[in-house]
């Protein structure tokens, strides 16, 4: 991975239809999770919220799907 500021969505595709399925008013029905744990109130939550600086080699803690 470059150098640079990254945020990572990663969510559990049960169905296997290649994308996060959502409800009637939008709120995900599959298991999802942002980098730095990050939520948001009302949606995802801001880019600068799940941010990582990436400057060469670098572990992240795991992203936990809710």
């Amino acid at each position: 991975m470059p150098a640079g500021t990254w945020a990572v969505l990663a969510y559990q595709d049960e169905n296997e239809n290649n994308e996060l399925d959502r409800n009637f008013i939008g709120i995900p029905s599959e298991n999802y999770g942002f980098s730095r744990d990050a939520r948001g109130r009302f949606g995802p939550p801001g880019f600068e919220d799940a941010a990582i600086e990436v400057k060469g080699e670098l572990t992240v803690a795991p992203v936990k799907l809710k």
